[in-house]
C-alpha cells in the first residue's frame, strides 16, 4: 500500500536525519570545531551546557554560543518525518478498522 511505503520512507528519513545530527560534530568536538569548521572552541561554554548537548531531541552540539555543529535543517526534518509517519499510521489504522467493520458477519446457525 502507498501509505505503508510513505510511513517506512519517512521513518527511514527521520532516522537518517537524527543520525546526521548526532554525529554532526564527530567524535571529538574540539577538533571538529577547530579544524573542520574553523570556529573557536569554548570549553567553558561546552562544559556548562553539556547536559543540553547530550539530549536525544532537540539536537545541539555547539562550539560556542553562536555556532552549532548540528545543521539547522536536522531538527525540523525529524519533526516533519515523525508527523508524516503518524499521519500514515493513522490512515492505515483507519483503513484497517473500516475494513474489519464492513466484513459480513456470520449468523449463528442452529
Amino acid at each position: 500500500m502507498w501509505w505503508t511505503r510513505l510511513c517506512s520512507v519517512s521513518l527511514c528519513a527521520g532516522l537518517a536525519s537524527w543520525v546526521r545530527g548526532v554525529f554532526g560534530g564527530g567524535l571529538n568536538v574540539r577538533e571538529a570545531c577547530l579544524f573542520v569548521h574553523h570556529e573557536r572552541y569554548d570549553a567553558k561554554y561546552w562544559d556548562s551546557h553539556a547536559e543540553e548537548f547530550q539530549r536525544i531531541f532537540p539536537l545541539h552540539n555547539k562550539c560556542h554560543a553562536q555556532y552549532d555543529l548540528v545543521p539547522a535543517w536536522v531538527n525540523p526534518a525529524i519533526v516533519t518525518c515523525a508527523l508524516i509517519s503518524l499521519a500514515a499510521i493513522t490512515v492505515l489504522l483507519w483503513f484497517g478498522i473500516t475494513h474489519l467493520t464492513r466484513l459480513p458477519r456470520k449468523e449463528n446457525q442452529s
